[in-house]
């Protein structure tokens, strides 16, 4: 589906688990050196935004055009490695203003149990084309 598709107040779930071997190539891609990560078995915050952005992709075009012009996390506790996890992500702004369109998209997202691990915001500008 396109990104025009939507409305305010879609809610796409997302399944997610990010295996060990994910963690470690996210690491090495960072250059983050640190081993308590895998030791641990605890996914870098970091590495959660992206994964949920990631997904969302999948599921929804974005148009080529499209600027990411904010991020916000909040961790809630410790996202464990090798889960079943879901996120909830939805398209909380969507209007044209002066030539572009902004979108933003926030997601929740719940262990197996329904605990609340993590919440993020994704914003995003697309500038319309000038006829």
């Amino acid at each position: 589906m396109n990104l025009a598709d939507l409305n305010v107040g879609t809610t796409l779930n997302i399944k997610l688990n990010f295996s060990v071997e994910k963690i470690s190539e996210y690491l090495v891609a960072t250059g983050d050196g640190s081993d308590m990560w895998i030791r641990e078995s605890i996914v870098p915050p970091p590495l959660v935004g992206a994964g949920i952005l990631a997904e969302l992709m999948k599921q929804v075009k974005l148009p080529a055009n499209l600027m990411h012009t904010g991020q916000e996390q909040t961790a809630y506790s410790t996202v464990p490695a090798n889960s079943d996890l879901l996120a909830s992500v939805t398209l909380t702004q969507y209007s044209q203003r002066r030539g572009a369109i902004i979108a933003t998209f926030e997601a929740n997202l719940v262990d197996v149990t329904q605990v609340l691990l993590f919440r993020a915001k994704f914003s995003g500008l697309v500038p319309l084309e000038l006829s």
